[in-house]
C-alpha cells in the first residue's frame, strides 16, 4: 500500500510514522491507545491514500470513539489536529524536519512574519505593538513560551482557535500557533506598561494555563494592524430624525468592527404622536425598526456574521403590541424585523398588575416624560405612571389617540407567547437594575446590550462601551487563586480601553470616561462537577457566595488602587466605573475546553453537527468521579437556577446573563410567567433566551453566536 506525500512523493505506508502521531497523540491520557486507534482508522486507508487523509481518518476516528466513559478521545483529535497545524505552521515558514515546532518558529520569527501581496507590496502582517519591545526583549519573551501547554486544548478548543482567533494571511492560511497568540496578545496588553515584561509573562501565563480567558474580538483582534477589542456597544436613539439616523450610522460603524449591539429605544415617539414641525402623525418605531433591521444585514460582523442588534422596547409603550410580532413570518412585510433580537425593559409595577389580575395603560412617550426622568425607577416610577393613568381616566383626549388600558395578563400573555415560540423577547427588569444601580450620578440604566449582562446609566450622549473576558472558575476557585487571577485580569482589561480603536467619537469619550471593565466567569459547572457538588444544592450557593464575592471584592481593590497608579476614572478614587459582568461565554468556553459562563451544561453527552459530520460531545472533562455531578441544564429545577443567579448578581456591579432552559413537556405560558415573576421577586436584573431541548436523538446545530463580539 503506497501513500501520496505532502510534495508528490509515493511512499510505501510505514506503520512507525504513522505511530509518531498516535502515540504522542494518546500518551497520559484516560480509556485511549494508539493500538484502538490505529486498529479503527487503519479500514479506511486504500492503495494511494495521501498522507493528509491519513491525519484527517485518525481525527475522525478519535472523534468517533468519543463517549461518557472515554471522553480524553476529544483531546486525542485536538492533538492530531494540531500535529497538522505544526506541519503546516512550517511549510509557510519554510522550515523543515522532525522538532519543536516553538524553536523553529520562534516569536521573532512570527512576529516578523510579512507577506508579498504582488506589485512589490510587501506588508507585515502583526500590529505595532512588537516593536516596543526590543529584539533581546522578544527573545527573552521565547524563552518562557511553553509548547506543552497547547495539550490543555481539546478538538473543538483547537477548532475554535483554527476558525475564529488564529491570525491568517490574506490567503487565509494560519500564520500562528495557540502560544505565539497568547505571547503577542500578552505583549499587546502589556505594551504600556512601565514594566511590560514583567506583566507580559504574567498576562502570558494567565492566557496559556487558561485561567483566564479574553472575549473574541481581543483572542481574534489583538494582533492585527488595527485591533478592536470591544465585545458590545450600548446607544440610545433620540426622538428626531437626525437622531434616529445618527444613531443607525454609529451602530453600522460599530456592527463593521465586529461588535453587538443594544439600542434604547424608550424615547422615540409612537404610533399615533403628534409631530409638530410638520402637523403630521408619527407611524412610530416600526418601520424605524426595520431600517436597523436592513443595517444588520447589510454591515455584517467582520465578514463573519450578519449584524446583531437588541433593540430594547418598554413594557408601557403603545407601539408593543407591534413589537412582539415583529420576528412573526407572516403578517405585513413593512411591519416585520426578523433579523433583530427583541427586549423589554419590564417594570416591577407591570409584574405585579399581572399577578394581581390588574390594569395596565400603554403610553406614548411623548405623552408621559417624567416616565423617562431619572429617578423613574421603583417606587417613584409607580408615583409617576399613577398619576399619569389617573390623568388619561380623567382627561384622555390629551394623549395620544392610541393611547389604551388593557388587563396586564393579556400583555404578559402575549409577552410569554412570543418568548416561547421566538426564545425572546430578552427582559431587562429596569426597576431592580436601577435600584442595585451603584452608580446612579451618572444617570439611569435605560437597556442592555445583545447578551443582557452589560448594565450601565445611559445618557443621550452616551454610547456605552465594553471590554469582557472571564475567570476560567475550573481551573481557579481558591480565595488566593482567585484574587491573584481577578487583580491580573482587571489589569488586562483596563490597558485594553487606551489600545483599542472605537466606531465613534461618541463611544470613545464615553469609555474614556468611564473606562468600564466586563470581568466575568466561566467553567461554573465544571468547577462544581470537579469538586462533586451537585448542580444547585445549598453547597453549591454557598461555594459561588465565596467565589462571586472574592472577585468582586478584589476587583474593587485592584480598580481603587489603579486608580492610584494610572489615575481615576470619571468617579474618583476609581479606575473604573464599572468592573463585572458575566457574558454567556459561549465560544470562551470552548476555547477553555470547559463549560460556558455559570450555567450547567447541555447534558452529559449529545450530538453535534460541526464541520459537516455529526460528533459527540460530552460534559467537560467528565470521568467517572465526576459523572453524577454533571447535571443538563434541562433538568436544572429553573426556579433554582434564578436563585443561583441572584446569589452572583448581588456580587455583580452589572449583570449576568441568564438563559431560562425547559424541556417541551414544561413549556408552558403559565410556567414561563411564573419564572418570570420570580425573577423579577428576588431581584435578578436580567433574563436572556427561553431554550427548549430539542427531542431525543436529535442532532444539536453547530454553536452560532449571533454576535460576533459576545461570542466572548
Amino acid at each position: 500500500m503506497y501513500v501520496i506525500k505532502r510534495d508528490g512523493r509515493k511512499d510505501p505506508l510505514d506503520i512507525t510514522q504513522v505511530r509518531k502521531q498516535t502515540g504522542p497523540a494518546t500518551e497520559g491520557l484516560h480509556n485511549v491507545s494508539y493500538e484502538a486507534l490505529e486498529a479503527e482508522a487503519s479500514i479506511l486507508f486504500r492503495d494511494g491514500i495521501y498522507s493528509t487523509e491519513i491525519q484527517h481518518a485518525l481525527i475522525n476516528t478519535a472523534l468517533d470513539k468519543v463517549d461518557v466513559d472515554a471522553a480524553d478521545w476529544t483531546y486525542v483529535a485536538g492533538r492530531l489536529q494540531l500535529y497538522e497545524l505544526y506541519h503546516e505552521i512550517k511549510r509557510l515558514y519554510g522550515v523543515s524536519g522532525s522538532g519543536d515546532v516553538y524553536e523553529r518558529v520562534p516569536l521573532s520569527k512570527y512576529l516578523a512574519y510579512r507577506e508579498d501581496l504582488g506589485n512589490d507590496n510587501i506588508v507585515t502582517t502583526i500590529g505595532s505593538f512588537k516593536d516596543k519591545y526590543s529584539p533581546e526583549e522578544i527573545g527573552e519573551l521565547n524563552t518562557h513560551i511553553n509548547g506543552k501547554l497547547d495539550l490543555l486544548m481539546n478538538y473543538f478548543s483547537v477548532r475554535t482557535g483554527m476558525d475564529m482567533y488564529f491570525t491568517k494571511n490574506s490567503h487565509g492560511e494560519i500564520i500562528e500557533l495557540p502560544q505565539h497568540l497568547h505571547m503577542a496578545t500578552a505583549m499587546y496588553l502589556a505594551q504600556n506598561e512601565v514594566d511590560k515584561m514583567g506583566y507580559a509573562l504574567k498576562f502570558y501565563e494567565m492566557f496559556s494555563k487558561f485561567e483566564f480567558i479574553n472575549s473574541t474580538p481581543t483572542n481574534a483582534n489583538a494582533r492585527a494592524k488595527k485591533p478592536s477589542t470591544i465585545s458590545c456597544l450600548i446607544n440610545s436613539v433620540p426622538d428626531s430624525i437626525d437622531g434616529i439616523f445618527d444613531s443607525a450610522h454609529e451602530v453600522a460603524k460599530g456592527s463593521q468592527q465586529g461588535s453587538g449591539w443594544g439600542i434604547d429605544w424608550s424615547w422615540v415617539r409612537s404610533k399615533g404622536s403628534w409631530i409638530e414641525n410638520t402637523r403630521g402623525v408619527a407611524g412610530g418605531k416600526i418601520p424605524f425598526m426595520k431600517i436597523y433591521n436592513d443595517i444588520s444585514i447589510a454591515v455584517d460582523q467582520k465578514g463573519n456574521r450578519p449584524g446583531a442588534f437588541a433593540i430594547y422596547m418598554s413594557c408601557w409603550d403603545i407601539d408593543i403590541w407591534d413589537f412582539l410580532d415583529l420576528k412573526k413570518k407572516n403578517g405585513e412585510e413593512r411591519r416585520r424585523a426578523q433579523d433583530l433580537f427583541t427586549a423589554i425593559n419590564t417594570n416591577n409595577l407591570f409584574i405585579e398588575r399581572d399577578e394581581n389580575e390588574g390594569s395596565w395603560t400603554l403610553f406614548d412617550p411623548y405623552d408621559v416624560p417624567n416616565l423617562l426622568k431619572e429617578d423613574a425607577f421603583g417606587p417613584q416610577f409607580d408615583i409617576y405612571y399613577k398619576e399619569y393613568e389617573e390623568a388619561f381616566k380623567n382627561n384622555p383626549e390629551k394623549f395620544n389617540p392610541y393611547t389604551q388600558t388593557i388587563e396586564a395578563k393579556e400583555l404578559m400573555r402575549k409577552m410569554c407567547l412570543t418568548y416561547n415560540d421566538e426564545g425572546m423577547p430578552f427582559q431587562h427588569f429596569i426597576d431592580n437594575t436601577n435600584l442595585k444601580h451603584r452608580r446612579k450620578e451618572l444617570g439611569k440604566i435605560r437597556a442592555s446590550n445583545l447578551c443582557t449582562e452589560i448594565l450601565q446609566a445611559l445618557r443621550e450622549d452616551d454610547t456605552i462601551v465594553c471590554n469582557l473576558g472571564s475567570v476560567n472558575l475550573a481551573r481557579v476557585n481558591t480565595p488566593d487563586e482567585l484574587k491573584r487571577v481577578t487583580r491580573l485580569a482587571i489589569r488586562a482589561l483596563d490597558n485594553s480601553i487606551d489600545l483599542t480603536i472605537y466606531p465613534s467619537e461618541k463611544a470613545k469619550k464615553t469609555q474614556l470616561d468611564r473606562r468600564t471593565t466586563g470581568l466575568g466567569m466561566l467553567g461554573e459547572a465544571e468547577m462544581v462537577a470537579n469538586m462533586k457538588i451537585m448542580y444547585g444544592s445549598e453547597e453549591h450557593k454557598v461555594l459561588i457566595d465565596m467565589v462571586y464575592g472574592t472577585i468582586s471584592r478584589e476587583a474593587d481593590k485592584i480598580s481603587q488602587e489603579l486608580a492610584i497608579e494610572k489615575g481615576s476614572c470619571i468617579i474618583p478614587g476609581w479606575r473604573n466605573a464599572y468592573l463585572l459582568a458575566t457574558a454567556p461565554n459561549s465560544t470562551s468556553g470552548i476555547f477553555a475546553s470547559t463549560s460556558p459562563s455559570h450555567e450547567a451544561v447541555f447534558d452529559k453527552v449529545w450530538i453535534e453537527e460541526t464541520n459537516g459530520r455529526n460528533v459527540k460531545v460530552t460534559a467537560p472533562n467528565i470521568n467517572i468521579e465526576n459523572f453524577e455531578y454533571y447535571i443538563s441544564a434541562y433538568d436544572v429545577d429553573q426556579f433554582v437556577a434564578l436563585e443561583l443567579t441572584a446569589i452572583r448578581y448581588k456580587h455583580t456591579d452589572q449583570g449576568i446573563s441568564h438563559n431560562i432552559y425547559l424541556r417541551p413537556e414544561n413549556l408552558k405560558l403559565s410556567t414561563i410567567r411564573l419564572i418570570l415573576r420570580h425573577a423579577a421577586k428576588l431581584g435578578v436584573g436580567t433574563t436572556y433566551y427561553m431554550r427548549s431541548k430539542p427531542p431525543a436523538n436529535n442532532v444539536v446545530k453547530e454553536n452560532t453566536i449571533a454576535c460576533f463580539g459576545c461570542a466572548n
